[in-house]
């Protein structure tokens, strides 16, 4: 099994601990600027972070509080799958009171199941410099049956807040931001009842957003916000992430809702998961694109392809081809690839995804660049490589398949294409 590894840094003693129990090799160095920064990053992997003969983790939390760092990490990965989650009863408002938390500024908490009543709010009160807040599988914001994610932060400094769960959460009924006034950046990733969701909160200065459930546990069915509270921050955002699953409440022929308008959005990321996806799964998400009439980037993910993801009809492409997007001038599709037992009525997985392409390359009178990603999502993720004569096929093949679907229409000659 392999061993969770430690790295600490601070000012003005650096303690790295890679194998046996205790805080062993205690050395000094020079200043510099990874001991000005200040961080404590504890990461376990497949095995509990509370390993036999070893510190604890709160021990890590206590040392990293005591050093005054301005990155504290707590990773405990695949908690939610493993059930290795980790408890933090010492982190009483009391104990943090005695610490100074002026220097903190990115706080990282996953597989944490309980920490006393109020550590959180102390955090947010007292962490006048805390900029990004990260929690997942935080079993400690539901304790009594429910979920109330209170942030309350009166200055300006929390600009990336990431809530994200890998398992699904029937009883969640807030997610109430009282003050976040300098919030840029707000991810939510996880799957939960959405009958019960309230969002609340000002957010004037949010400009990216993420919702979806991107990860093992699949995408979702819900939508985290309601079209009234959703309408507040929409016209504001600049950047957007959302799964192509969670679309399906807009009927794809409709113009878009007066709720729905995205008058600043440039850069648009939708995840298409096959266990979603169906034939007008992506033309039900055209009315994002219709609502957003600055777009300049689009990205597409597929996840998962090698599922079969169901027949395509052109003339379903038809139904929506007088809708132009001129602004758009690069589009991104990643995951192109054909493949484990891919093959569906009509043609290939690939044949499937490049038809998506060959519909946006045709109501995109501005595009000048389509950038496609033969790699599968799960091979990027992971590292892994392919062999020289694999890529060759994969290039060749994505070129060519292209090329067929748009020789019976009309393509721009400037449009300058990129395969990997």
């Amino acid at each position: 099994m392999q061993q969770p590894r430690v790295q600490a840094v601070a000012e003005p003693v650096a303690i790295d601990r890679r194998r046996g129990s205790g805080l062993q090799q205690l050395r000094r160095r020079p200043r510099s600027a990874a001991l000005e920064e200040g961080s404590l990053h504890r990461t376990g992997t497949t095995a509990p972070l509370r390993e036999p003969g070893g510190p604890s983790a709160w021990r890590w939390v206590e040392f990293g509080l005591g050093k005054r760092v301005k990155q504290l990490s707590l990773l405990n990965f695949f908690s939610w799958h493993l059930r290795n989650w980790v408890s933090l009863p010492q982190l009483t408002p009391e104990f943090l009171g005695k610490q100074d938390l002026s220097r903190l500024q990115v706080l990282e908490l996953e597989g944490v199941s309980k920490i006393p009543r109020g550590a959180l709010d102390h955090i947010f009160s007292n962490c006048s410099s805390l900029q990004r807040l990260v929690l997942r599988d935080c079993r400690f914001l539901c304790p009594e049956g429910e979920l109330v994610i209170r942030v309350c932060c009166p200055g300006n400094n929390l600009q990336s807040l990431t809530l994200e769960y890998g398992e699904t959460l029937y009883n969640v009924t807030k997610i109430e931001l009282v003050s976040a006034p300098g919030l840029q950046s707000f991810r939510f990733v996880g799957r939960i009842n959405p009958k019960v969701v309230e969002f609340v909160g000002e957010l004037p200065q949010l400009r990216e957003a993420r919702f979806g459930g991107r990860g093992i546990c699949g995408p979702p069915h819900y939508l985290p916000w309601s079209r009234s509270q959703f309408s507040k921050f929409a016209p504001q955002l600049e950047r957007l992430e959302i799964d192509l699953g969670i679309c399906h409440f807009i009927p794809h022929l409709a113009p878009p809702p007066e709720w729905l308008m995205f008058e600043n959005l440039t850069v648009l990321d939708l995840f298409i998961y096959s266990e979603l996806f169906s034939p007008k799964s992506f033309l039900d998400a055209t009315v994002l694109l219709r609502a957003a009439p600055l777009l300049h980037r689009l990205s597409i993910w597929f996840i998962r392809v090698a599922r079969p993801l169901g027949q395509w009809k052109w003339r379903d492409l038809a139904a929506v081809s007088t809708w132009k997007h001129h602004s758009l001038e690069v589009l991104h599709l990643h995951g192109v690839h054909p493949g484990e037992d891919s093959h569906v009525v009509g043609g290939s997985a690939r044949k499937i995804q490049l038809e998506l392409a060959a519909y946006i390359i045709m109501n995109a009178p501005s595009l000048n660049r389509v950038l496609i990603d033969t790699r599968p999502h799960q091979q990027k993720d992971e590292g892994e490589s392919r062999l020289p004569h694999q890529v060759d096929a994969d290039v060749s093949g994505a070129r060519m398949e292209l090329e067929t679907h748009l020789q019976s229409h009309s393509a721009s000659p400037h449009i300058h294409f990129t395969y990997q």
